[in-house]
């Protein structure tokens, strides 16, 4: 194989199928980069147990003799971003890869790429388009809501469902739910659950104009970007039905109130300073009262309140007091754009919702849990 190939194209094709390479075991799936040059284009593919990213270059390339390498991925990348900006000539011969760029050169051991796994074949049965920028604001607004332990491994996933002309994808960690969802053309009825960390390694991989395919199978999920196609498999095991966990806390409520956002957000990222409590959660207490809401905080090295501006409130005929873990509110609100965001409140120990102002519930909801208000007094 030999290559000549600029710095910028192979870093960022190399950027791209290190989403896959863990690198965490000796496996050459997990710690190497696969590269082959045929058919006028150079193929880069990152492989784990659970995602497997191909790409491919068809411009700024020149290949000298077709064929196939496999490489250590972390000390290929670190010397490719070293060289200078310039073509880069890349050669195997036997078991050593040939790297010259100007006056630098390189000599690496290449590893077996005949025990290189082939890439996985996915059938296109069930699949949707969806513009890159709505699809990565989808996974934006829930990703932060899907659980960290081992405790239900289904809630460490997003959940994928596309139902009567809608996409929506939802979150939940036991404590709060995030649901974000978009209009699609698109018949099919489908739910699937991918890991949330792959979820978010596509994300970044989307831009803001153009399409991505899903494309739907038994046991995997496939997105294709223009020349990039990420397979991430299916966690097993049924999602919690999240719809009987909304219930009626997104219909029924007794309180609401609108306020902006950013000066919540704000106000909130200056209280979590002296939010911890006896159990290092960020506690805060909030008091709401006529067209006030007081953000008050407290720990052991201090206290502070703040006083906002709401509107819009009803049914707050006296003062009304919630805590709440003050992380999953900045979560929510930092993830949005909207101006203002509405808060539909029940009682101080019923869930609370959150939306942005003027959004239906089937577009988006956010739930969470507030907490007893003895734990931060």
């Amino acid at each position: 194989m030999k290559l000549n190939i600029s710095k910028e194209s192979l870093l960022q094709a190399l950027s791209k199928v290190g989403r896959a390479i863990n690198g965490k075991t000796s496996l050459p799936s997990s710690v190497g980069v696969y590269i082959e040059c045929k058919d006028n284009k150079v193929i880069f593919r990152g492989m784990d147990t659970d995602i497997a990213v191909q790409t491919f270059i068809d411009q700024d390339i020149e290949i000298l003799l077709e064929g196939k390498l496999l490489v250590d991925y972390k000390l290929f990348t670190e010397v490719i971003r070293r060289l200078p900006n310039d073509l880069i000539y890349i050669s195997l011969e036997g078991a050593e890869i040939d790297i010259n760029c100007k006056k630098s050169s390189f000599k690496l051991l290449a590893m077996d790429a005949s025990e290189y796994p082939s890439f996985p074949n996915i059938e296109d049965n069930n699949s949707i388009n969806v513009n890159q920028g709505e699809l990565k604001e989808l996974i934006n607004k829930v990703y932060f809501s899907a659980a960290i332990d081992e405790t239900r491994p289904i809630l460490k996933g997003i959940l994928i469902e596309v139902k009567n002309k809608q996409l929506r994808l939802v979150t939940l960690d036991g404590y709060r739910l995030s649901l974000a969802g978009i209009n699609i053309e698109s018949d099919i009825d489908i739910s699937v659950v991918p890991d949330t960390k792959h979820l978010v390694e596509v994300s970044r991989m989307l831009g803001q104009a153009g399409e991505v395919e899903l494309i739907f199978s038994n046991n995997n999920i496939l997105f294709r970007i223009d020349n990039t196609i990420t397979i991430c498999r299916l966690l097993e095991g049924s999602y919690i039905n999240y719809r009987s966990l909304l219930g009626q806390s997104v219909t029924e409520h007794r309180y609401t109130f609108s306020i902006n956002r950013n000066e919540f957000h704000s106000a909130l990222e200056r209280a979590i300073l002296l939010s911890k409590g006896k159990d290092g959660k960020n506690l805060i207490r909030l008091e709401i009262d006529n067209n006030k809401l007081i953000i008050n905080s407290k720990s052991t090295m201090g206290n502070s309140k703040e006083e906002l501006i709401i509107n819009d409130a009803i049914g707050f005929t006296e003062k009304f007091e919630i805590a709440f873990n003050s992380a999953y509110i900045i979560d929510i609100l930092k993830n949005n754009n909207y101006e203002n965001v509405n808060f539909y409140l029940t009682s101080n120990v019923n869930p609370c919702i959150i939306r942005g102002q003027n959004v239906h519930k089937d577009k988006e909801t956010f739930l969470v849990l507030p907490v007893r208000l003895n734990m931060v007094k």
